[in-house]
């Protein structure tokens, strides 16, 4: 599953994901963190 599919894919789908060790929760962190820095320039949705 690439990085945009498991971004889009549901918390309880994320949930088994993580139980099962197909991802972990810091590579699922990591992915959204990644998300945010990339996307936020353009959505401003993020002020700190």
């Amino acid at each position: 599953m690439n990085a945009v599919d498991l971004a889009f894919t549901p918390a309880l789908e994320q949930a088994r994901l993580i139980r099962e060790k197909q991802v972990s929760p810091l590579e699922l962190t990591q992915l959204y963190l990644d998300r945010i820095e990339r996307l936020n320039p353009q959505l401003g949705a993020y002020v700190t």
